[in-house]
Order: C-alpha cells, then sequence, then structure tokens
C-alpha cells in the first residue's frame, strides 16, 4: 500500500496520540510501529503544524460504529464517494479527527452537533 500524500504540502498534520491502555493489551507492537510511521510521515513534512488528539479529544467515548454514522451524514456526495466502501474503521477515525480539527478551527460544518 501506498501513501499518497506528496501531491502537496500540507500545512498540518491532525494525528491520533497513541495509546496503551487495558484495550490494546497484546497489541502494544503494533501501537508502537504505528507510532514509527506517524513519525516518518511527520518527517516527510518537516514544516507542517502537528495537531495530536487522544482517542477521548476527538470522540469522546462514542461507539466507532456510531461515530462513522455520525460522520457519513456531515459529508458531502463527493466526500463519501472518495471513502471506499471497504473502508475499515481507521478510516473514519481519520476522517473524525479531521472533522475535529476542523471545529477547533472554527469551520460551523464541523462543530458539535446538539
Amino acid at each position: 500500500m501506498a501513501l499518497s500524500i506528496c501531491e502537496e504540502t500540507p500545512s498540518v498534520l491532525a494525528i491520533e496520540v497513541m495509546q496503551v491502555d487495558k484495550r490494546s493489551k497484546g497489541k502494544e507492537r503494533d501501537l508502537f510501529s504505528l507510532s514509527g510511521v506517524i513519525g516518518a510521515v511527520v518527517m516527510r513534512f518537516p514544516d507542517a503544524k502537528i495537531v495530536a488528539y487522544t482517542p477521548v479529544q476527538w470522540k469522546g467515548s462514542v461507539p466507532k460504529h456510531v461515530m462513522q454514522a455520525r460522520l457519513e451524514k456531515r459529508l458531502t456526495p463527493e466526500e463519501l464517494k472518495a471513502i471506499c466502501a471497504k473502508s475499515t474503521h481507521d478510516t473514519w477515525d481519520a476522517v473524525g479527527i479531521g472533522a475535529k480539527y476542523w471545529a477547533d478551527q472554527g469551520h460551523a460544518r464541523w462543530k458539535p452537533q446538539r
């Protein structure tokens, strides 16, 4: 799988902070490997601002399937087409982290709905 982010230079990288907790027991190596990948991407774009969120910061305690449904409702048809139908929860996590970043920047579209 190739990472295709070389077309443009991002000014911001919004990432999730990897956390080891009771749910990740036995998967610590995977999380540490992922941290290495994140480090490589960060090094590829040294001028980008890094914004990092823990899972609780960007989604609270909302279950993954509920968060995905919420995100799907807020995306345009064109944006939904850009997401592969077989995407895993990781893809939706990335969309959610991006949405959190844009909400923090004041974009009304991504402000939390009450």
